[in-house]
């Protein structure tokens, strides 16, 4: 009998020590974390930030009350069609065009969207081509390739 509650108390006292060591370890593990947490990190420079481009579309009041953007659609004609195009915002590689988001690959009047970048969006429809701009471009706008 004597053997029996000595190997529960050893078994107790082994248990215990093993849960106390993993609590401090994981305690520990935790206050290292929230230490790297607090530690200074480095972001963007100054002119990094002050040369940062706009990603928001902005608004502004019309003579009727009511709100519209200040990007001014673009009209084109190819051939006897006349295509309008609003880009109004560039995500990574989704692009806002009269009101409606659409991703690279994707059409638009038959327009193929073919290339996204920074400020602008190439379409493309057969041989003709689209370039649209998000920020006034000295040439309107738009530049129009045909082959």
């Amino acid at each position: 009998m004597g053997n029996q509650l000595l190997k529960k108390l050893l078994l107790m006292l082994i248990v215990s020590g093993w849960t106390t060591l993993f609590a401090e370890t994981t305690i520990k593990e935790i206050d290292r974390l929230v230490q790297d947490i607090k530690k200074e990190r480095i972001g963007l420079m100054p002119q990094q930030i002050k040369n940062a481009y706009d990603p928001f579309v902005y608004f502004g009041k019309s003579s009727s009350g009511g709100f519209i953007p200040f990007i001014k659609p673009t009209t084109v004609k190819v051939g006897k069609k006349r295509y309008h195009f609003t880009l109004m915002a560039i995500v990574n590689k989704s692009v806002k065009i009269n009101h409606r988001w659409y991703h690279l690959g994707e059409k638009i009047y038959g327009f193929k969207i073919v290339r996204v970048s920074r400020g602008s969006v190439l379409l493309q429809k057969g041989s003709e081509r689209i370039k649209l701009f998000m920020h006034k471009h000295p040439s309107k706008k738009i530049k129009l390739f045909i082959k």
